[in-house]
């Protein structure tokens, strides 16, 4: 591997990691806060965002929103549920 590659390789994986931190960090706040203490509404919004990210990071996310936000395990399991459910396209 050329040494151009492996910077940027190296960078990218800098970058993956920074955002994961930040999103780790500031989803779950923001979305309590955008939640207004119901946390099925914004499932559309939820599902464009979570569907980027592999199931257990989502389930962290949700669990880490659920605590701010007093839910219990089952409300977040309710949640979550909503979010992986296959909506049609409407044309």
């Amino acid at each position: 591997m050329d040494e151009f590659n492996k910077h940027v390789l190296e960078r990218l994986g800098n970058v993956e990691n920074e955002l994961r931190e930040l999103r780790n960090v500031t989803w779950p706040a923001c979305q309590a806060t955008y939640d207004d203490k119901n946390p099925l509404n914004n499932i559309r919004e939820k599902r464009r965002l979570l569907r980027w990210l592999n199931l257990e990071d989502a389930k962290e996310l949700l669990r880490r929103k659920g605590r701010l936000m007093g839910l219990t395990r089952d409300q977040v399991s309710v949640e979550l549920r909503e979010i992986l459910v296959e909506v049609p396209n409407r044309a």
